[in-house]
Formats: structure tokens, C-alpha cells, sequence
């Protein structure tokens, strides 16, 4: 058990005038009520002074008053009867009396701080930096539980193997890529001469589509590819696209009624694009 000191331990105590109380006497009572409460010598609630403590000629207590509990303290003149009252006050107690109850040190760790969430106090430890000794280069990360020093990702190298987010190559024999649930693909060949004005060339995708391309588009890169003078150039498009391959078809103009001059007589280079699903 221990208890609270009265004020500091060298108050003086002065009357209504300013004079000081020599001589006076301080008394103590159960709070509110006129009956004498003792108080003590020391912390430890021991020795008792009594109810009543004496002022010194200087109006300061001549012991060092600690209290147990709730007080009414007066201040009177002098002793016995022929002491007139100069205060009354009730209500004298502890701080920790006054609903404040400081935690006990021995509930907490080691290096705890003392804390809240606003209705609550508790011991709370230390959220503190790692020691950066050793880890030039990271950053603080945590798994949840612990904090702790965790290096950068490696950084990817993007070249034509590794592309980045959902683009993936689609192969490597003609050229085409994939983002998200399309699929682009090109490539090109080279159709055959024809004895007339049309040639066709089949043409399988490096990968096939899920479904019957989006579009086909097919573009002749050749010169001219006649005997005519000057040599007629080819006009194409793509026939019976399906989810493999297709058919270019190069036309190279009307040809002469009976003459065979607009005949392809050179092979016809093309590129071609399609656009379908993965």
C-alpha cells in the first residue's frame, strides 16, 4: 500500500491576510464529514501523524504529510478551540484516485512505449527501421508479420522472346504476336507463274486461330509480271480463309481475246496480315 503527499514538502501556509499560519494547524477529516482521519510520515503509509499536523513559526509542516484515500483539509489559526477556521477544501485526493490508473510496468516487454487506441491504454512495442547495416540497395518491406530489408525485383530485359504485360511472339518462322485474346500474324511467299491472268499460292498461319480470322490482308510486292510492255502489275485478295492458312489470289488484268499476252509470266511475291482469335 502506498499513498499520495499533500502538495509539495515545504508548502507555507498563509492566512487571509497573507500572514503566514505559524502556529497553525492543518486537519484532516474522512472526506465531507467532521470525522479526524489520520495521515502519515512516508509513502509506505507509516508513521502515523494523527489527524491534526502543527505548523512551524513559518507556517510550513513540520513533517512531510502523505495521505491514504479521500481527505477534507482545513486550515485553522492556531490549536484546541481558540483555532479559527481560514479554509475547508473536500475532495483531496490522489491523482490516480481520480480515475487515472497508470499501467504496471511489469505487464509490458522490454523497450515497450506506453500507448492507445483512443479508449484503451496498453505497453505497445516499438515499430523501429531495421538495422541498414549490410543492405545498400533495398527497401523495408514485411510479410504480414515482421519488417524486414527486401531487395529489388531484377529488372526484364524486353526483346523479341520476353514482351511485356499479355504480348507474347506468336512464332518465330514469319512474325505476329498475342495481347490478350487476339492474335496478329504476318508473313509473306511468292505464288507461281500461271498461263493466265490469275495465280494462287496456299498459305498456312504459323499459328493457328481458334476461330475464322478476323481479316486477310494480302499485298502484292512484285514489279510487273506480264509480257505486255509495260508489264501489268497484280491486284490480290485472300480466298477461303480458315482457322490454319488461306489462299492469296493475284489477278494481273483482262486478258486479250485470244492473245495470252497478259499471262503471268514472272512468280508474284506477296506479304500478308491477319488479325483472329487465340
Amino acid at each position: 500500500m502506498s499513498g499520495f503527499r499533500l502538495l509539495d514538502q515545504n508548502t507555507q501556509y498563509r492566512l487571509d491576510d497573507g500572514t503566514v499560519a505559524a502556529a497553525g494547524e492543518l486537519r484532516f477529516f474522512e472526506n465531507n464529514t467532521t470525522t479526524p482521519k489520520n495521515v502519515y510520515d512516508g509513502a509506505d503509509l507509516s508513521p502515523s501523524l494523527g489527524s491534526t499536523v502543527t505548523l512551524d513559526a513559518s507556517g510550513r509542516a513540520e513533517d512531510d504529510v502523505w495521505l491514504d484515500g479521500v481527505y477534507r483539509v482545513r486550515l485553522y489559526t492556531g490549536g484546541g478551540v481558540d483555532g479559527a477556521l481560514v479554509w475547508s477544501r473536500d475532495d483531496v485526493q490522489g491523482q490516480e484516485a481520480g480515475g487515472i490508473t497508470p499501467l504496471d510496468p511489469s505487464t509490458g516487454n522490454e523497450d515497450d512505449v506506453y500507448g492507445t487506441d483512443g479508449v484503451t491504454a496498453s505497453w505497445r512495442a516499438i515499430r523501429e527501421v531495421p538495422d541498414p547495416t549490410g543492405n545498400s540497395g533495398k527497401y523495408v518491406g514485411t510479410d504480414g508479420t515482421t519488417v524486414s530489408w527486401t531487395a529489388f525485383p531484377a529488372a526484364t530485359v524486353y526483346d523479341e522472346d520476353t514482351l511485356p504485360g499479355s504480348f507474347t511472339q506468336t512464332n518465330t518462322s514469319a512474325g505476329g504476336f498475342t495481347f490478350g485474346n487476339i492474335r496478329v500474324q504476318w508473313g509473306s511467299d511468292t505464288a507461281p507463274t500461271a498461263a493466265s491472268v490469275v495465280t494462287t499460292k496456299a498459305v498456312t498461319f504459323g499459328v493457328a486461330f481458334s476461330g475464322t480470322p478476323y481479316t486477310v490482308q494480302v499485298t502484292p510486292t512484285s514489279g510487273g509480271v506480264t509480257s505486255d510492255t509495260p508489264a501489268a502489275r497484280c491486284s490480290a485478295q485472300a480466298l477461303s480463309a480458315n482457322t490454319t492458312g488461306f489462299t492469296a489470289s493475284l489477278f494481273a488484268g483482262a486478258e486479250d481475246e485470244g492473245s495470252g499476252s497478259t499471262d503471268i509470266t514472272s512468280t508474284v511475291a506477296f506479304t500478308w496480315l491477319a488479325i483472329g482469335p487465340v
